[in-house]
């Protein structure tokens, strides 16, 4: 069983790492845990309202405002010396 784990691990951040292999590892790794990240949120939506749900929700949506945040940013850096390397 912990084989299977860390062999899907393995090839899944590796596939992430062939998609971003520009960005930062930082990015990554984030963007990796982003799919965790959703799912978590989505299974929270059919839970009761309580005190430890809005607190989950709220951390998972600051999350993902992180993960955007550095992907446009990381973007439009890429994008930028891609143009000065161009002219």
């Amino acid at each position: 069983m912990f084989k299977r784990v860390k062999h899907y691990y393995q090839k899944s951040y590796a596939k992430t790492n062939d998609l971003f292999k520009n960005y930062s590892k930082c990015f990554r790794v984030l963007s990796f845990w982003s799919g965790a990240i959703i799912t978590l949120q989505l299974v929270l939506i059919f839970f009761p309202e309580s005190l430890l749900t809005i607190v989950f929700e709220f951390l998972g949506l600051a999350y993902m405002i992180i993960v955007f945040s550095l992907f446009l940013v990381e973007s439009i850096i890429h994008g930028v010396s891609y143009l000065k390397s161009n002219q």
